[in-house]
């Protein structure tokens, strides 16, 4: 996985660490293996989300570490595809695949899913989307939704997000300008929480991890 702010230069030893169902590439960050947003939001799918995972096509946007993608298909998804703009990181995803035991079942895509979605949904059914750390400005959660619009009209409207980002403030829900944006355009966007058993420490430096579930909205204002 990519190092975090100021780690220079990057790690290349690492243990596996079990978190969940899966192995991950543990690289001594402070962290912890798969990152903190990545880490609760896979904890959270492995114990509630199994029936809205199993038998559907997933695919994990901005993929690092892959653990939310390796944990989904752990739960038994069709086919999970992990996402990534770093053709090393898609490598490493392959690898993780066949240390789980999972490779049949999964693939690698090198893109910029920031401005690749339609080459990427193309002719595809994705019913679920899952990421960690991708909507933490307005501009980037306006692009997201450009990925949602684009996933559901390949699909269905059915399709949905589940999302973790690390805030700021420990009072800070999702910043409001970019939840704006979402529901905007037809999304709606509800807050997720751990269950107790899962709970971890805040990040260092007053962060906090924030998970969400974004779905279209029925009376919903945009979209398409």
């Amino acid at each position: 996985g990519a190092a975090p702010p100021g780690a220079s230069p990057r790690r290349t030893k690492y243990t596996r660490a079990r978190v969940g169902p899966v192995r991950v590439r543990d690289f001594g960050y402070d962290g912890g293996p798969g990152g903190p947003a990545g880490r609760q939001l896979a904890k959270l799918l492995a114990r509630s989300r199994a029936a809205t995972i199993k038998g559907k096509r997933v695919v994990e946007l901005n993929a690092d570490s892959g653990i939310l993608g390796l944990t989904c298909a752990k739960l038994g998804a069709e086919h999970v595809a992990f996402v990534s703009a770093d053709v090393d990181l898609t490598r490493v995803h392959r690898i993780e695949c066949g240390v789980n035991g999972v490779y049949a079942t999964t693939s690698a895509i090198c893109c910029d899913w920031l401005r690749h979605i339609p080459q990427l949904v193309a002719d595809q059914r994705w019913d679920v989307i899952v990421a960690a750390d991708v909507l933490t400005t307005p501009y980037q959660a306006g692009l997201f939704a450009d990925a949602l619009d684009a996933f559901a009209a390949a699909a269905s409207p059915c399709v949905r997000a589940l999302v973790a980002v690390l805030v700021v403030s420990p009072d800070r829900d999702l910043d409001a300008h970019a939840r704006k944006e979402l529901t905007d355009r037809g999304w709606a966007c509800a807050a997720l929480a751990p269950h107790a058993e899962d709970a971890e420490p805040p990040p260092a430096r007053g962060l906090r991890v924030a998970m969400y579930e974004i779905t279209r909205d029925p009376l919903g204002g945009g979209g398409a």
